[in-house]
Formats: structure tokens, C-alpha cells, sequence
């Protein structure tokens, strides 16, 4: 063994190029229980280093600059994302997920949102590996590994259908988080914890002793004093020692940190300002520069940053920008890293000690509150409830939900309104199964490129269909309906607002949706007036909600889910595949989509949304509207010319979807 270390230590940690070669041997038999290389040994390597400076340097950078899609590390985080997850036994899932979290260290977003969501997949209906897991890790001072290990195991805890060894994290959760003189100062780390208990004692018979202490605010201690501007200017002075160089990686932490008017006008970094002020600004009684300075002090002295370890890195490293301004870059500075750190921390630190700015939100009246969780204002940075890819591509018998009646004469095409299918067709139909569907919600086009043909190179041919039902109490729907059909154009009658600070599968029962529920935020009031009708006694109840997945590291999804009122009398939960929304067995709703690229659909079975009507004495009615649109480079419109357009609305009559529809422009 010793001979091994010694090998190591001398022939291997001082080549780059061999150490990363031996990181990616281990991650080749990290899951073999008998191989003295497996993840055991990446393990006990990695907790061995002194600090999460000394670990950052060996091993963080050298990951976030070499992985790639050929490397072992790929390879295992793709495996444990695909649905081959019960094919471990238990010896060996808990070396996988050791593997997996040592990645989260790693400044490169993209491997660390991946191995997120590999160990949630992996942990799903472990949850005794979870609670293993977070004992195997609980001294590792490292805030961004603690961030994503909590967020796994939340994660997991949530997509769980097997509830064996709940009870047990709950307590254990419980006591060791929580029971304590201090809670830990990170603001992110904090709400994993305290939902993971949440969801628990929903689930099981498990009630925490005094579900005070798991609320915000915590217990800490805050600073006494703040550095100034000249404290930390004479701090990186002292650390840089003359190096040039060591100055500039300093620097760059310190601009990156500066707030708006911080260091005087028009010098500001962007996370000083579009982050980290932005986040804090509720804490309107704090000087938020001083604020930033203590953030600065904070890398430099609590967490060890060290130039001499990371200048060469956080100068040449990260250039691999994302494609939205002020986005995370793929690969970040480790100076980055410990910004991101102290920002969690200190927020941490003023939730607990100070209150935040109530005034005009939501229906408290109080103007100072204490923080609720990192919703609002939004800390958090990945959905580890989700792990819904994009839903499927769908399509159906007979033509439905499809449109192929192009033709060369555009101007005659886009006027014509006798090829548009008709409404009732995309609100009811049958899959290959037989089985009956109707929709919900859908924004459909189909579209025609015309890139080849002599006279109308590149222009496009699109058909438009936006169709969203509604639930309508029976008093005064035979009025709504006939003005529908008559006098309003309306596309949807309620509008329904993309929620983002609330993850997937906490929907419609956790903390985060709760605080959201105020219709201040997303207007999520369970019956809505109707804009520019009459009798303002009748309300609509929207049938779908929505979300939004933002991504730092990928494209951000959407996704659409049927209504609470939906949601609570079938006892609905997300389905194993994307977009299905299931009770028992039985997949009551789902989502789906015609093209590639296309918005998204959602269904309901007949007989469900029949049996739901029925039962709660509601009627539906659906507003639709389609158009046809010529555009692109050469394309000249007639002189009067105006597209085909047409609104109808529509019921169910006899089970069957009735209704008509008027012309608005041809």
C-alpha cells in the first residue's frame, strides 16, 4: 500500500497529463467492489487533502478542464442517467454515488449539473443509501459539494415511490441538521434539508419534535463588522506579495464582486450587481457593498483562495462562454466557485439576523418579514426534482393533429380558410390504442419552407392553432358560451404565468408553492374574471399550469401540467416517462408534442375528464383560434391583403365536443 501511495505521490501527481489518466482509471472500476482501485479509494484519496483549496487544486480544476464526452466520467454520469438504475446492488450503487458526488467540486457546470441529476436517478427508492450517503459526507467542509448532495437526496427523496427507511432520514435529518447551536450557513443546503423533512412526515408517520426548528430563520452569528473598500484593497495587497499575477486573479474576484456604485460610478461587476446584488437587495437595511467586501474576505481567508494555487487556471480556464450574457460560463474560475460560495453563505447569515423587504408583495401586510426560503428572493440554481428529458414526439391516427394542405399559389393559400381542419378534430380524437383523448391546452403549427422553389426562395408557409379550455361553473354558461361564439376573439380566457421558483414535483403540495400561491406572484387564483365580459360574477378556472426548468448549463424546458383542482381529485404524481401525469397505474394526463421543435400539448383521457366534470358539477369550454401566415425574404403581400383568421368556441354536448366558429379575417 505504502509503496502504491509513494508511486503516486511521485510519479503521478506531479504530471497533469498522467494524473488525470490515473483520476480516469478509477473512474473505470469505480463501481468494482473487489478492485483496490474503485471508488473507495477515489474516496478516501480525496477526503485525505487538508482543505477544499488544496482538493480545488489537484483535482477540481484538472476535472473541469479535461472532462469531455470521451472520458470514463462521461461515460458513468450517462449510465447512471439512463433507466438501467435497479441493475446495482447496493454495494455497488453506493461506490457509484461516490464517484458521482466528488464531481460536484468541479467548476464545470455542465458535468456538475449532469452528475446532479445522475445521482437523483440513482438514489431513487434508496433511501437508505441516501441517508448513508449523507453520513459518509457529513464532516467534508466543501459547500459546493454539501450544496448538490442535499439536492440529490431531496431530489430522490421526491421521485420515491418505495418509502421503506423514510422515517429513519427524517430523524436523522432531523438531529443532525438541525439540533444544533448552528445551522449550516449555506441558504441553498438549508432548504434541501428542511424539504426533505417536509416531504417525510407527508409520506410517513414521522413527526419532527418541534417543526419550528426546521423553518427559517436559523441560528448564526453575524459578522460584527464589514470590511471596507480600503480593508480589502490593503487584504489583496498583503496576499499577492508583488506578484503581478497573483494581483491580477485577485483583482478579477474583486471587480467581479464590486456592486453598483460600489467602487464609484459605472464600475460594477457583473456578479456583483446582476447577482449578488440583485439577491440581496431585500436586505434593504445593509450596505451591499460592504456586503460584497465581507463576500471577498470571505475566499480569501475562510476558504483559502489561494493565487498561487489558481492563477494559472482562473486566467486561461474558462473560456468557454454560454450563449446568453451574464449566464454561467461552462467552465468557471475557481475564484468564481468561492464567489458563488459566499453568496449562499451570506445570504444564509442575513436570513437569519435580519428581516427582508415586504413592501408591495403579496397580501402580508407586515413590511418587514423574515425570509421564507430561497424562492424568493430566487437562490436556487437547479430543479433536482426533475428529470424529465423533452417529451415525446407524438402522432395519430387519421390525419388528426396534422396539416398538409400546402400550395404553391401563396396568396390564395393564406386566404383561404375551407383547408383550416376543424376545431372539434384537435379537441377530440383516438390514439392507436383506441384510446379516447381530448385536449387541454395546445399551441400547434405546422409549417411548409419553401427554400428551393424559383419564386419564392425561402419564404415559409405556417397554420397557427392555439387551443385552452376552461372550467366554468353551470350559472351563467349558456350566456359565456353564446358571447364567445359571438362577440369575443379571445385565445384563452385565463392567462396562466410559467412558475419558476417551485421544482417540478413540488406541485401542488411543498413550502416553495404554498409561498407562490399568492396571486401577487404568478396570479394563481383558483377561478379568474374574464377580461372584457360583461357579467363579472361568472369566473373561468384555467385547466393546465406551467413550468419553467431553467438550466445554467443547458437549454431551458417548459412544461405544461395539469390544474391543481385536476391534480388534487385524481391524486395525481408525475410519471416515470416525461409529461405523464399518473393515479395508481392509470396515466390520467399527459404532454406531448407534434414536432421537433413545436410548443407542447396537453391531454386528458375522455373518460376521466368526464368523470371529473361530473363529479364536480363544472362545465368546460375550450377557446380556439387559428391564422395562416406567409413570410420570409421576397415575399410582397398584396395590396388589401389580409390572412385567413378564425375564433370559435366550444363545449361538450352529449360527450361529444360541439360548438362553432366565426370568421375574423380572410
Amino acid at each position: 500500500m505504502n509503496k502504491v501511495n509513494d508511486f503516486i505521490m511521485n510519479e503521478i501527481m506531479n504530471d497533469e497529463e498522467n494524473l488525470f489518466s490515473f483520476i480516469e482509471a478509477l473512474y473505470a472500476v469505480a463501481t468494482e467492489t473487489n478492485n483496490f482501485s474503485n471508488a473507495t479509494r477515489l474516496h478516501n484519496w480525496l477526503i485525505g487533502m487538508t482543505s477544499m483549496a488544496e482538493r480545488d487544486a489537484i483535482w477540481s480544476q484538472l476535472v473541469a478542464k479535461n472532462y469531455n464526452s470521451e472520458t470514463n466520467i462521461h461515460r458513468l454520469i450517462s449510465w447512471s442517467l439512463s433507466e438501467e438504475r435497479d441493475l446495482l446492488n447496493d454495494d455497488r450503487r453506493l461506490l457509484l454515488c461516490q464517484a458521482i458526488i466528488w464531481l460536484f467540486t468541479t467548476t464545470n457546470n455542465e458535468l456538475r449539473d449532469m452528475a446532479t441529476k445522475a445521482l437523483v436517478n440513482q438514489l431513487i427508492n434508496h433511501i437508505g443509501i441516501i441517508k448513508q450517503l449523507l453520513m459518509i459526507f457529513q464532516n467534508i467542509d466543501e459547500p459546493y459539494l454539501q450544496e448538490r448532495l442535499w439536492a440529490a437526496a431531496y431530489g430522490a427523496t421526491r421521485n420515491s415511490s418505495c418509502f421503506d427507511g423514510m422515517d429513519e432520514l427524517g430523524s436523522w435529518v432531523y438531529n443532525y441538521f438541525f439540533c444544533r447551536n448552528k445551522v449550516y450557513p449555506n441558504v441553498l443546503v438549508r432548504d434541501y434539508a428542511r424539504n426533505i423533512i417536509e416531504y417525510v412526515s407527508e409520506l410517513s408517520k414521522y413527526v419532527p419534535k418541534d417543526k419550528s426548528i426546521i423553518v427559517p430563520p436559523y441560528k448564526s452569528e453575524f459578522p460584527k463588522h464589514l470590511p471596507s473598500n480600503d480593508e480589502i484593497d490593503r487584504l489583496i495587497l498583503k496576499k499577492t506579495a508583488g506578484n503581478f499575477i497573483w494581483r491580477e486573479v485577485l483583482d478579477k474576484i474583486k471587480s467581479s464582486m464590486v456592486t453598483e456604485y460600489g467602487r464609484g460610478i459605472s464600475m460594477y461587476g457583473d456578479f456583483g450587481r446582476y447577482v449578488f446584488q440583485a439577491l440581496l437587495s431585500s436586505w434593504d437595511h445593509q450596505d451591499i457593498q460592504l456586503l460584497s467586501n465581507y463576500g471577498v474576505w470571505l475566499i480569501l481567508n475562510k476558504y483559502g483562495y489561494d493565487p498561487k494555487l489558481f492563477a494559472e487556471f482562473d486566467t486561461y480556464a474558462p473560456k468557454t462562454s454560454s450563449r446568453y450574457p451574464r449566464r454561467r460560463y461552462n467552465v468557471e474560475r475557481i475564484g468564481k466557485k468561492y464567489q458563488w460560495i459566499a453568496l449562499y453563505e451570506i445570504a444564509a447569515l442575513l436570513s437569519d439576523n435580519f428581516k427582508i423587504n415586504n413592501e408591495d408583495r403579496g397580501k402580508n401586510p407586515e413590511k418587514y418579514v423574515y425570509f421564507s426560503g430561497p424562492w424568493e428572493p430566487h437562490f436556487r440554481n437547479i430543479d433536482p426534482t426533475c428529470l424529465w428529458q423533452d417529451v415525446p414526439l407524438v402522432t395519430f391516427p387519421n390525419g388528426v393533429l396534422s396539416y398538409d394542405s400546402f400550395i404553391e399559389n401563396l396568396d390564395n393559400w393564406s386566404q383561404n380558410t375551407k383547408d383550416i381542419p376543424n376545431f372539434e378534430t384537435n379537441l377530440e380524437f383516438v390514439d392507436y390504442n383506441g384510446q379516447a383523448w381530448y385536449m387541454l391546452h395546445g399551441f400547434l403549427a405546422w409549417e411548409k419552407h419553401n427554400r428551393n422553389a424559383p419564386m419564392y426562395e425561402n419564404i415559409t408557409q405556417r397554420v397557427l392553432y392555439c387551443e385552452s379550455a376552461s372550467f366554468v361553473k353551470p350559472k351563467g354558461f349558456a350566456d359565456l358560451l353564446k358571447w364567445l361564439q359571438e362577440k369575443s376573439e379571445a385565445t384563452e380566457l385565463g392567462h396562466v404565468s410559467d412558475k419558476i421558483g417551485v421544482f417540478l414535483r413540488e406541485f401542488y403540495d411543498s413550502p416553495a408553492y404554498e409561498f407562490f400561491s399568492d396571486s401577487y406572484y404568478y396570479g394563481t387564483e383558483e377561478w379568474k374574471t374574464i377580461d372584457g365580459y360583461p357579467n363579472e360574477s361568472t369566473e373561468i378556472m384555467p385547466v393546465y399550469d406551467s413550468y419553467l426548468c431553467e438550466s445554467e448549463s443547458n437549454e431551458s424546458q417548459r412544461f405544461i401540467l395539469p390544474c391543481r383542482r385536476l391534480y388534487d381529485f385524481f391524486h395525481l404524481y408525475c410519471g416515470k416517462s416525461s409529461g405523464e401525469w399518473c393515479s395508481g397505474n392509470d396515466v390520467i394526463c399527459k404532454e406531448i408534442k407534434l414536432e421537433k421543435d413545436d410548443n407542447h400539448c396537453l391531454l386528458i383521457k375522455k373518460d376521466k375528464l368526464l368523470e371529473f366534470l361530473k363529479a364536480e358539477n363544472l362545465k368546460i369550454v375550450w377557446t380556439c383560434f387559428a391564422e395562416k401566415l406567409v413570410f420570409g425574404e421576397g415575399y410582397i403581400t398584396p395590396k388589401g391583403y389580409v390572412p385567413a383568421q378564425i375564433s370559435g368556441a366550444y363545449t361538450l354536448k352529449n360527450k361529444k365536443v360541439s360548438g362553432k366558429y366565426k370568421l375574423l379575417h380572410a
